[in-house]
């Protein structure tokens, strides 16, 4: 994929720094990266809006993130927006289901019908045992996608732990429903009123699990 601007940690050794552009630069897709990054090698991926300097929205680009599975952040590098659209044309940016935001304390409101109706095209339903949606593992991408074309979303897929999820309070319900979570990862996501400095002013959304295998 066309990488236009990289911008990698101090701390990122040399040969982290080499093998992290040829697998951008080798990737016909980000499903690509995807599935070598965090799913081969069960590190962290982030994709949201680009930034200038000046924290205006680059518009000719999305930024793509690298953790390790530790949260230690590695950088990122700016992929092609236009790019990125041509693999996924039927993603919309995000800013299309946003309303507007509430007077008083921002709220984030959206446009429920039309977000619910485009979560369950991408194959999202409700888990009872996990409170939220879940989903096969192409939802993951699109919803990433969706975020890093808007003007101000953040998102991040990461790796379940299943010792968080106590038996007492999931086992029954996840054994009833047929979930293993080995099998899941989960990706969050945030949507900022405005992109700054302060980057405070945003919503954080639930997140929401994915399945591994295609």
């Amino acid at each position: 994929m066309k990488m236009s601007e990289s911008n990698l940690a101090e701390g990122t050794s040399l040969e982290m720094q080499s093998y992290l552009r040829s697998l951008v630069e080798r990737a016909t897709s980000l499903d690509d990266i995807f599935n070598e990054w965090f799913l081969e090698k069960g590190h962290r991926i982030g994709l949201g809006t680009a930034l200038n300097d000046d924290y205006t929205v680059m518009h000719e680009a999305v930024s793509l993130s690298f953790d390790m599975s530790d949260g230690k952040e590695l950088g990122y590098v700016f992929l092609s927006r236009s790019e990125v659209m041509e693999h996924y044309p039927k993603v919309e940016s995000f800013d299309s289901f946003v309303k507007g935001w509430s007077k008083g304390h921002p709220h984030l409101e959206l446009y429920d019908k039309k977000y619910k109706l485009w979560m369950k095209e991408l194959g999202f339903s409700q888990s009872f045992a996990l409170m939220a949606s879940i989903g096969p593992r192409s939802a993951a991408t699109a919803l990433m996608v969706s975020f890093a074309l808007s003007r101000g979303g953040a998102t991040m897929a990461q790796h379940v732990n299943p010792k968080h999820y106590d038996d007492i309070d999931y086992k029954a319900d996840l054994d009833e429903e047929g979930i293993d979570l080995n099998d899941y990862f989960y990706v969050y996501a945030r949507y900022y009123k405005a992109p700054d400095s302060s980057m405070e002013v945003g919503s954080m959304f639930d997140p929401v699990y994915c399945r591994k295998a295609a």
